[in-house]
């Protein structure tokens, strides 16, 4: 948040830091920054797993409007105004991209927190003054990540696991995630404030309006045992049916 100060022949210009606050899923890591910095904001972020790209698409979305208002004085005035928004991300993801109001937006990306997280910037093509209200769009893709490895994120046509990350404020905050019919889903940690139905040919699990960001989190996991790579091997008199995930030759 940015404040403008105006009086009979000076003007001041200072820069104040605007924090949001990020559930991350596994609880490795918690943001106590306050969010009643001037900031309305309303978001739902929505996880699609495509099993088949070994991928995950990701979309954000903040509306978001100043409730600063105008401080005046006797003889002069102070503004505040907001000119870009930051976004938590994790680290592994990629192809980010930001649109305000429908419009391109230049993003910038710092890692922070040891290169646990990163943070985009989206820049506002114009200043947010008090009682102006932008939708900001981000989106991402985390990829499926090796086998065995350590990345928090696997995706590949039998098997999905990932951390679902929300943010800002409290009780406008929302978490959609899709994923297809075939696999078995299985929601780990605050799993009863998440709605489960079936919707478009999908699996659709919900937790709308989450009272508490910073204690929310959930893990996916999903099955789906057509997915494996199957084969027939012969042992003594015996035939065995060896199966593996599609994305690990090795084993």
């Amino acid at each position: 948040m940015r404040r403008r100060s105006c009086g009979a022949s000076k003007m001041l210009v200072a820069t104040l830091v605007a924090s949001v606050t990020l559930s991350f899923a596994t609880a490795a890591w918690a943001q106590d920054n306050d969010i009643d910095d001037g900031l309305d904001i309303v978001s739902e972020t929505v996880y699609i797993p495509d099993p088949e790209r070994a991928r995950i698409d990701v979309t954000s979305r903040y509306t978001i409007t100043n409730e600063e208002a105008t401080d005046y004085f006797a003889t002069s005035y102070t503004q505040y105004y907001f000119d870009q928004f930051p976004v938590w991300l994790p680290i592994e993801a990629t192809a980010v991209a930001a649109t305000v109001d429908g419009v391109l937006a230049e993003v910038s990306l710092e890692v922070v927190d040891d290169g646990d997280v990163q943070v985009a910037t989206v820049a506002l093509p114009s200043s947010l003054f008090y009682e102006e209200s932008s939708v900001i769009e981000v989106t991402y893709v985390l990829a499926g990540g090796d086998a065995r490895a350590s990345a928090l994120t696997r995706v590949n046509p039998s098997y999905v696991a990932f951390p679902a990350w929300v943010c800002c404020d409290d009780g406008q905050s929302s978490l959609r995630i899709e994923l297809p019919l075939d696999f078995e889903v299985e929601i780990e940690g605050l799993s009863d404030q998440v709605d489960e139905r079936e919707e478009g040919g999908r699996w659709v699990f919900e937790a709308r309006d989450i009272e508490d960001v910073a204690a929310f989190y959930v893990v996916v996991f999903g099955r789906n045992d057509r997915g494996l790579v199957s084969e027939a091997v012969s042992v003594g008199p015996h035939e065995v049916t060896v199966s593996a995930w599609p994305d690990d030759p090795e084993w």
